[in-house]
């Protein structure tokens, strides 16, 4: 789970967090098997709220809160550590220099090469990102590249709002991808943040 965990935070602010793919932890092979049916449940925070979280005993819960130089950021994090996969939404909290149309210039392509050390295939789609109280724009981010431990998918979800660089993520293999589509799905559809509420 440490492997797990430095990959994830390496996919956290800014470019830097980008050049290390600790993928390891992917490295052993499971056997195919058809998921469980998921519970659902809603999973509220002070900054966060999840209307549709799975709760199926494959997944694990995790809340943690780091501070950077100039960013708090809170994290809501759920992993399938038997299927190699894990679903966060992120606030980072602080100074946000970027703005919705620098998200729209930027090389998604460079970005994420530097996780799967080739250039990927990256779809990029306009959207919005609900908040408690309105809607903000967003841009979803999919990509899809390859490790030592194979086919690997990264889908994202990037927003702003003052003071807030709002991140949703699930990453893993594709297989895992595939298999949980409708968990990954639900967690997209499902997060809103509460940013006017955070530290």
């Amino acid at each position: 789970m440490t492997a797990l965990i430095h990959v994830v935070r390496s996919w956290q602010r800014g470019h830097d967090h980008r050049t290390s793919a600790a993928m390891g932890f992917w490295s052993k092979l499971f056997a195919p098997k058809a998921p469980p049916p998921s519970k659902l449940i809603v999973e509220q925070r002070s900054w966060v709220m999840v209307y549709d979280v799975p709760t199926d005993p494959g997944w694990q819960r995790h809340d943690e809160e780091r501070e950077g130089e100039d960013f708090v950021v809170q994290v809501l994090k759920l992993v399938r550590a038997d299927d190699r996969l894990v679903l966060l939404a992120k606030d980072y909290v602080g100074t946000v220099a970027e703005t919705f149309e620098d998200l729209q210039a930027r090389d998604w392509n460079a970005q994420y090469a530097q996780i799967f050390g080739a250039v990927p295939h990256v779809r990029v789609t306009q959207t919005e990102q609900m908040l408690m109280d309105r809607t903000v724009p967003a841009l979803d981010v999919v990509a899809d590249g390859a490790t030592a431990d194979g086919p690997q998918r990264i889908r994202e979800r990037y927003a702003y709002t003052p003071g807030h660089e709002l991140i949703i993520t699930a990453a893993g293999t594709v297989s895992a991808h595939e298999r949980f589509a409708s968990d990954v799905d639900r967690w997209f559809a499902g997060v809103a943040f509460r940013p006017a509420k955070c530290p």
